[in-house]
């Protein structure tokens, strides 16, 4: 599928892929199985696609009736939307947004120089730039943090997986999260007494 048309990709335009890590972690599952892989940019001929496109890929393995293995279906899931809602989400006026990985690398909301290092070799990451609130969300799911004038919220976010009649559904990558960073800035420590923050935060 490309955009909204369902497209038959010619065989001189197909690629291999089969040394992609999605590819060959689905390569394993047993029947029912679900593989759900990072959320990074979807590559193609071995190049990061322009414009950016952060693709998260859910795979699950088909069988013939003999119990042979005939394939493996997965579906790329276009995530630039939900990137675009986490960052954009505006809880209080000047409030600002962030979404890192698990392993701390920025995917939304800052300079796009920052983003996306772990693909580039750059280190650009939460541990790097806030240290003690990557120090605090390392230990926590959740928490609110000062830093000089400006209070910051973080709370981990999963993706979630089901699949309806499978007899088994395991969740290849347990630890695929993203943590979503909130910083309010120049703000005094009185704030706190405000129970709307509480809320929203």
């Amino acid at each position: 599928r490309q955009d909204d048309t369902v497209a038959v990709i010619p065989v001189p335009d197909l690629q291999n892929k089969s040394t992609r890590g999605y590819f060959t972690s689905s390569n394993t599952l047993a029947p029912g199985e679900i593989f759900v892989s990072q959320l990074a940019l979807n590559v193609e001929h071995g190049e990061v696609e322009v414009p950016w496109r952060p693709t998260l890929r859910i795979a699950t393995p088909v069988f013939n009736a003999d119990g042979s293995r005939a394939g493996i279906v997965i579906a790329n899931i276009s995530s630039a939307g939900v990137i675009g809602q986490i960052r954009d989400v505006q809880v209080e006026q000047n409030t600002r947004v962030f979404l890192a990985n698990d392993q701390g690398y920025w995917i939304g909301g800052r300079p796009d120089e920052e983003l996306w290092g772990f693909m580039f070799g750059r280190e650009a990451t939460v541990a790097n730039e806030l240290p003690e609130i990557w120090r605090a969300a390392e230990q926590n799911q959740s928490g609110l943090l000062w830093q000089g004038t400006s209070l910051f919220s973080y709370v981990w976010l999963a993706p979630q997986v089901s699949a309806s009649g499978a007899t088994r559904a395991t969740q290849i990558a347990p630890t695929e999260r993203w943590l979503r960073i909130a910083e309010l800035p120049n703000v005094g420590q009185s704030i706190l007494a405000n129970p709307l923050v509480w809320g929203i935060w």
